[in-house]
């Protein structure tokens, strides 16, 4: 019997294997994890992801390759009038470490092909690549500190030009009333006349400079020749050099209309003066940058020793790529400070980047990262291997080594461990408990009870591949009324699983947390 115990489970098991309901396919949604199938190339994104709904803030004028192999999560999708445009990602985070060479987002960087540096090149002095990287610590704070100054007088620029579109609205409506006064007006009756020189009362060369820029107006209105912008200026500032004309409509549409135009000439003062010093200090921040992006430059040449045969490709530059670099639209943008590198890197960690549609479709594919959860589900025993155990209570041997055939299930829980593959790859750590019939000895008259209802506790291993699960577990049965009649009350037995939808949660969402593999 023995001898054929092995082909015996196989026959009984190929039937009773059932599928695990299908994985939940990945959307391209929200932190929905992928891999680069191939090197692409990708466009900083300067933009706010909760508020994007276009490519307006993507910058073109700089891009970096994500390398074959990367991974990635989509932060959100960019679409247009139901068009998708791209996709905004983030990379997994970066490791550099300089013991193994990589190609992923988990990468390990690495001065030579062998992990060693080659013969007769001399490693950097550790106190020379210190000082390097307190340099660029300390320039990368002042570069900080003067672009949030810009952006402070960037802010109060931004404020000036709003209240200049408010006052430009304000004068404009304030015109319209004082040249409506002025043409209805009669300034040489209503207005004193005054003193000349020989003593006689005329009028005065205010009023007569209003009467000839009125009368020029009127003929122009009533002719219906189009009326030059000049001449209602004219008529305005004529208007506003006449003496007070207390209570009346035309002086209050004329105060209305000075003080609208004082508020505008003030704000345009203050517009001039503060784009003057946002200037300043944007030509300011381009030395600065240079000396951080010059700093970074002989790090990054410390670090491979000018020595371009032991270039890990992380730190190539476009130039060694033969690249063309535009000029960045930007160039005080954090992008803009690794533009001469080819590869995004661990400088990238926590960055946002842009994948048109297109070639997101062509070079990337769903990916499940690695996770550690909560797990439950539905547990089949297809299979159970008994030993040869005595009976406690009789001495006697309780029974060979055998097997059954039993589809009774339970409900088993414990974690999943979730392996970073395009396939849903997982090792389950599992707990169950079931009631299940086992078979009862010494049947008689007074008893003829065959069979029994038993608590069946287990604990073991489920391995999953997509659809497939397979498991083994080490278990005991217990049963009350009739333990006596049964052979294996509290014996250990090995069985072989197969889940049933036992994996109710379907694929696994990235999880920036568990992503520094």
């Amino acid at each position: 019997m023995k001898f054929y115990l092995p082909l015996i489970a196989v026959v009984l098991l190929i039937p009773n294997i059932t599928y695990a309901q299908d994985p939940i396919p990945a959307k391209i949604s929200g932190y929905s994890s992928f891999v680069a199938t191939n090197d692409i190339v990708v466009h900083p994104f300067m933009g706010n992801t909760n508020t994007v709904n276009s490519t307006k803030d993507v910058d073109y004028s700089i891009h970096f390759t994500l390398k074959r192999n990367t991974k990635f999560y989509i932060i959100r999708q960019v679409d247009s009038n139901s068009a998708v445009l791209g996709y905004v990602v983030k990379v997994w985070n970066y490791k550099n470490n300089k013991k193994s060479k990589g190609n992923t987002a988990n990468r390990s960087t690495n001065g030579g092909k062998d992990g060693k540096r080659s013969e007769g090149n001399t490693p950097p002095d550790p106190e020379e690549l210190n000082n390097l990287r307190k340099s660029i610590a300390h320039q990368d704070s002042i570069l900080k500190l003067a672009k949030a100054s810009l952006a402070k007088d960037s802010l109060a620029l931004l404020s000036i030009q709003n209240k200049l579109t408010g006052a430009q609205t304000a004068l404009q409506n304030s015109s319209k009333k004082f040249l409506s006064s002025g043409l209805t007006i009669d300034a040489k009756g209503v207005f004193p006349l005054v003193k000349s020189e020989k003593g006689k009362l005329v009028v005065s060369k205010e009023v007569i400079g209003f009467m000839d820029a009125q009368s020029e107006l009127k003929e122009k209105l009533l002719s219906g020749e189009t009326v030059a912008d000049s001449l209602r200026a004219r008529l305005l500032d004529a208007g506003g050099k006449l003496p007070p004309l207390q209570g009346s409509a035309f002086e209050q549409n004329r105060s209305e209309y000075l003080k609208a135009k004082n508020n505008l000439d003030k704000i345009q003062a203050s517009l001039k003066m503060q784009t003057t010093e946002v200037q300043k200090k944007k030509e300011a921040l381009n030395p600065l940058f240079e000396v951080l992006k010059n700093a970074l430059t002989g790090l990054r040449k410390a670090e491979s020793q000018n020595d371009s045969d032991n270039v890990d490709d992380y730190t190539k530059t476009k130039e060694q790529r033969g690249e063309v670099m535009k000029a960045p639209n930007d160039p005080t943008s954090p992008y803009a400070t690794f533009d001469e590198l080819a590869y995004v890197s661990s400088w990238a960690n926590g960055w946002k980047f842009f994948i048109p549609a297109n070639v997101f479709s062509l070079y990337c594919v769903s990916i499940y990262p690695s996770s550690d959860k909560f797990t439950w589900g539905f547990l089949t025993m297809p299979l159970k291997l008994r030993f040869d155990n005595k009976n406690k209570e009789t001495g006697l041997p309780a029974g060979h080594f055998g097997f059954e055939q039993n589809l009774n299930f339970g409900v088993s829980f414990g974690g999943k461990h979730q392996f970073v593959s395009t396939n849903d790859i997982s090792l389950n750590y599992l707990l169950g408990v079931s009631v299940v019939n086992v078979p009862l000895n010494n049947a008689t008259d007074g008893n003829p009870a065959t069979s029994a209802q038993a608590v069946s506790l287990s604990a073991g291993l489920m391995f999953q591949y997509d659809k497939f699960q397979i498991g083994a577990f080490l278990g005991k049965d217990f049963t009350s009324e009739h333990a006596k009649d049964f052979l294996y009350q509290g014996k250990t037995w090995l069985g072989i699983a197969v889940g049933v939808s036992l994996f109710g949660e379907g694929k696994t969402t990235a999880d920036t947390e568990k992503q520094n593999q």
